[in-house]
C-alpha cells in the first residue's frame, strides 16, 4: 500500500515537473503553427473545390457543345449523302439521254481535274530538303498543319511541367509550404488539364476544317519552329 502511494506521488511529482518544464511562450507558438496550418489547409480545399466546380462546369459546356458539333455533323453528312444520291441519279440520266456530250464532258471535267491535281502535287515533290529535319516532317497536311498549330500548346505544356517538377523538389516548411508550395501545383495541374483538353479539340477542329477546307502548308518553315521552340 505504502508502495503504491510512493508511485502515485513520485508520477504527480513528475507532472508537475513537466507542466512547469513548459512555457507558455511555447505553448502560444504551437498553438499559433497549428492554426496558420489549418488556415492554409483550409484556403486549399477551399481553391481545390473551386477548381473543380470550374472543371465540371466547363466539362458540361465542352460536352454540350461536342454533342451539338457531333449533331451538326451527322446532320451534313445527312446532306451530303441526299446530295451524292440526287447528283448520281442526275449522271445516270444524262448517260441514257446524252451519251456522246456526256463522254465528251467527262472527259474534259477528268483532264482538267487531273491538270489541278498535278499542279497542286508539283511544288511539293520539287522542293529538296534544305535542312537536316525536312526528312523526318510528314508530308501529310493534317499533321502539318496540326503540329504547326499545336506548337504554342507543347511549350505551355512543358513550361507547366518544368513548374510541376521543382515544386517537387521543394522542402516542407509550415510558414511556406502547404500541399503545393503556395498552390502552385494545384495550379499547374489545372493548367496542364485545360491545356491537355484545348489541343486534344483543337486538333480535332482542325481535322474537321481540312475535310471541307484544305489548306497549303509551308513544308520549309517547318524545322524552324522546331529549333525556335
Amino acid at each position: 500500500m505504502e508502495e503504491r502511494d510512493t508511485g502515485l506521488i513520485e508520477s504527480t511529482l513528475d507532472q508537475q515537473a513537466f507542466a512547469r518544464g513548459l512555457r507558455h511562450e511555447d505553448l502560444s507558438n504551437i498553438l499559433l503553427t497549428q492554426h496558420n496550418l489549418l488556415s492554409r489547409l483550409e484556403k486549399t480545399n477551399a481553391m481545390l473545390q473551386t477548381l473543380n466546380e470550374l472543371s465540371n462546369h466547363r466539362l458540361d459546356l465542352l460536352a454540350s457543345q461536342l454533342r451539338a458539333n457531333t449533331r451538326l455533323l451527322i446532320s451534313m453528312k445527312r446532306e451530303l449523302v441526299t446530295i451524292l444520291r440526287r447528283a448520281e441519279s442526275m449522271k445516270k440520266t444524262l448517260m441514257n439521254q446524252y451519251p456522246p456530250e456526256y463522254e465528251l464532258a467527262s472527259g474534259t471535267i477528268e483532264s482538267s481535274w487531273k491538270a489541278e491535281l498535278e499542279a497542286e502535287s508539283r511544288p511539293s515533290s520539287d522542293v529538296q530538303p534544305s535542312t537536316l529535319f525536312h526528312p523526318m516532317i510528314p508530308l501529310t497536311d493534317i499533321a502539318l498543319s496540326a503540329f504547326s498549330d499545336l506548337i504554342l500548346f507543347d511549350v505551355l505544356f512543358l513550361l507547366v511541367a518544368l513548374v510541376s517538377i521543382w515544386v517537387r523538389q521543394q522542402t516542407a516548411d509550415v510558414r511556406s509550404y502547404c500541399f503545393g508550395y503556395d498552390r502552385f501545383e494545384v495550379i499547374a495541374v489545372f493548367a496542364s488539364t485545360i491545356l491537355s483538353i484545348l489541343s486534344s479539340f483543337y486538333l480535332l477542329k482542325e481535322a474537321v476544317e481540312r475535310l471541307f477546307d484544305p489548306v497549303v502548308v509551308a513544308v520549309e518553315y517547318m524545322p524552324w519552329a522546331t529549333l525556335v521552340c
